[in-house]
């Protein structure tokens, strides 16, 4: 597609999410656009365009009719050549992506790299997880925001069994990526969410980032190894953010997957004494019930502490060290403490060096659908655009290849 072409192209998906233009002119080229899906070469259009444009509308254009062309069963057919092509051109595009880039997006993409592993993983994209991982160490601004986002929607699009998108047909595809990052790639997304996790002291932004990988990790504790979460290293940090306010409904979410892991009795047994909750749980029921303050340490972590006399200590029941202002759950003085300084981290020896992530918290995903406006999922309606003074030339009836 030259650059006569390609301009007409974005004209015509500009014009098609503009409802402030001639209706006529609009029904033109959305008849454009439905007539280039059906051809043969369009997912290349899609790939040049998405590599090329600075409109987002074009941007989610692309991602959705990819996503459909996949759906659709197109890409299963691919040779080598054009699988390669496809997958280093949507990946290259996500390790270039501009963190200020809209949330719909980054959910559009994770859906396409979603659908694109539910064909390609393992047999024709063994590498996938590596790249991704590569992508978050690099420290490039989003990486974290975009390796939740594709781990989010691989469980609500594929993984779950309550997922409505998954329909029995779909099962032993479920399955084989289970069964395929069971076999290692689920060690190495372990280790990144500690990583992210281990730095929920630093600032607001990696406090609420280590919240979502909290959420994002708790349906995969159910399948993955127990061990991976339930060891001298991760455990403490959960038990510490049970006591945290802004994280306590994440880190017992998780802690009750640990707990809840389904086994043959005698193992289950052997599974519970080995984690060792009753003090810790003890002391979170006395908490919430007002009863005796209990303290229960988390040796051998990082540990987060708040300023003196604020509320919600890590490892201490509220009231610990409280100030002039008594001593509730709102903190001294009657002090909110979503309005108190966030915690500090003191570092201890053992805790390992990870890559840097981003200073930044980019925008939380928006409701499953991925664009504003409620559209679905690969096929729903497009998002609502700026209304735009587009020029009225007369619109092709053909867009050519």
């Amino acid at each position: 597609m030259d650059g006569s072409n390609q301009q007409q192209f974005e004209q015509a998906v500009l014009v098609s999410f503009n409802q402030g233009v001639d209706q006529s002119y609009r029904n033109a080229a959305l008849a454009s656009l439905e007539q280039l899906k059906r051809s043969e070469g369009c997912w290349r259009v899609c790939v040049q365009a998405l590599l090329g444009t600075a409109h987002s509308e074009v941007q989610f254009w692309c991602l959705q009719t990819l996503c459909e062309f996949v759906q659709a069963g197109g890409y299963a057919a691919f040779g080598a050549d054009d699988v390669s092509q496809l997958q280093n051109a949507i990946m290259g595009w996500l390790e270039r992506l501009p963190a200020e880039e809209p949330p719909f997006i980054k959910n559009k993409l994770a859906q396409l790299l979603v659908a694109m592993l539910e064909v390609d993983y393992p047999e024709r994209w063994p590498h996938f997880f590596a790249r991704l991982l590569a992508f978050l160490s690099s420290g490039s601004p989003g990486a974290t925001d975009l390796f939740l986002r594709v781990l989010s929607t691989l469980h609500e699009e594929l993984l779950s069994a309550e997922s409505g998108a998954r329909t029995p047909e779909r099962l032993p595809t479920a399955n084989r990526v289970k069964d395929a990052m069971r076999a290692g790639p689920i060690n190495h997304v372990v280790e990144a969410w500690y990583a992210i996790m281990a730095q929920a002291g630093t600032s607001e932004e990696h406090l609420a980032l280590a919240d979502r990988a909290l959420r994002v990790l708790r349906p995969y504790v159910g399948w993955a190894d127990v061990g991976l979460v339930a060891n001298d290293r991760v455990m403490p940090l959960l038990l510490q953010f049970a006591w945290e306010e802004h994280l306590h409904e994440g880190a017992c979410g998780v802690l009750t997957e640990v707990v809840v892991k389904g086994m043959e009795p005698a193992a289950k047994l052997a599974h519970l004494r080995k984690l060792g909750l009753t003090a810790a749980l003890a002391a979170l029921a006395d908490r919430q019930q007002g009863g005796p303050a209990r303290r229960v340490p988390a040796p051998g972590h990082a540990r987060l502490r708040h300023r003196p006399g604020a509320a919600g200590l890590l490892g201490a029941p509220a009231g610990h060290g409280r100030g002039r202002g008594g001593g509730s759950l709102r903190g001294p003085a009657g002090r909110d403490p979503a309005r108190a300084r966030r915690p500090r981290v003191e570092r201890h020896a053992g805790v390992p060096d990870y890559p840097p992530f981003p200073e930044r918290l980019f925008a939380a995903p928006p409701p499953r659908g991925g664009a504003p406006g409620g559209a679905r999922a690969c096929g729903g309606a497009p998002p609502a655009a700026r209304a735009r003074a587009h020029p009225a030339p007369v619109l092709p009836e053909r867009l050519q290849l």
